[in-house]
């Protein structure tokens, strides 16, 4: 699987558990490796090194906690505190790379508040690099490539779980159908009116779109062609409800910094207009998740479940 994949490839349902986990948590840690010295050294010539980096570690863990059962207990506790490491080394980073851009956007030559924001902001982001140029450091120190490597060669059955000693295509159902009811027991406990529970709703919304990634093949074309957009979907309404949020959050911090009162009151009208939009995006998710989505997501998931692995990977 090549490092920039998101799918996993080059499995079948009928391959041993163990196999299938040695492909793909390889493929989403020959990804973290790739991106991890660009996000740290080369960020400043494409900031988006940094998000693919996080979003690498991301795949990555979920690959780690689908196929926990056959790693070794230890070394997998090991690759989730680096993976852990990692992500939150270039969360802060990523962080400021979004309000930059967010705040360049609002910026005019006359507007000095945020003209001043905005280099306090860069300021931040010079700073920011260092946690992630000393983590990739340390990577190389510790061998981390050599060791996950290491690691994959001894994921293995387990006695602990009979699914593990089978093949991909049963447990593969099972995962996604875990999956599935977890993501739809937090749809159902969903308070329409707070910010948490919209999150929540959205972390959820990522661990179901990563196991389809991960088991997509086992399954009906159906989950990939239509059902993973629409997860997609979801994603995108929620992030976008989630930006304005955290920039509404932001522009209230840094107003309650600033002691100049004309400052203050630009930033201060900068986060209410976040949280209107943060509002607005609230809506339009809700109208949009309950016109029929949401029973139609949910339908079609239990369809593909139910049917089981229906084909092999081409």
């Amino acid at each position: 699987m090549a490092a920039s994949s998101k799918w996993l490839q080059d499995v079948d349902t009928s391959d041993p558990v163990a196999h299938v986990a040695q492909v793909a948590i390889q493929g989403r840690l020959k990804a973290v490796e790739q991106y991890l010295p660009l996000a740290a050294y080369e960020s400043h010539h494409d900031v988006e090194y940094v998000h693919q980096l996080r979003v690498a570690t991301r795949r990555a863990r979920a690959a780690v906690d689908l196929f926990q059962p056959v790693l070794p207990k230890k070394r997998s506790r090991w690759l989730k505190r680096w993976l852990r490491r990692i992500r939150r080394a270039a969360g802060r980073a990523r962080d400021l790379d979004v309000m930059q851009d967010r705040l360049s956007q609002q910026v005019h030559e006359c507007d000095t508040p945020l003209i001043s924001l905005l280099g306090a902001l860069e300021s931040q982001r010079r700073r920011a690099g260092k946690p992630l140029r000393k983590v990739c450091r340390r990577a190389q120190k510790k061998r981390f490539s050599r060791r996950w490597r290491k690691l994959i060669g001894r994921i293995q059955p387990r006695d602990s779980c009979s699914l593990t000693r089978g093949t991909f295509g049963p447990y593969a159902q099972q995962a996604l159908t875990d999956t599935v009811n977890a993501f739809f027991a937090e749809a159902d406990r969903l308070d329409a009116e707070s910010d948490a529970s919209l999150h929540r709703l959205r972390i959820a919304g990522k661990r179901l779109r990563y196991t389809i990634e991960l088991v997509v093949s086992a399954f009906n074309p159906t989950l990939r062609k239509e059902i993973y957009p629409a997860v997609e979907a979801l994603q995108k309404r929620l992030g976008t409800f989630n930006d304005h949020v955290t920039a509404a959050q932001f522009f209230r911090r840094a107003a309650h910094r600033m002691s100049d009162k004309h400052s203050r009151q630009r930033v201060e009208s900068l986060s209410r207009e976040e949280r209107a939009l943060a509002d607005q995006a609230r809506r339009e998710f809700l109208d949009w998740w309950n016109s029929g989505q949401r029973d139609w997501l949910r339908r079609r998931l239990l369809e593909v479940v139910d049917g089981g692995c229906s084909r092999k990977t081409a």
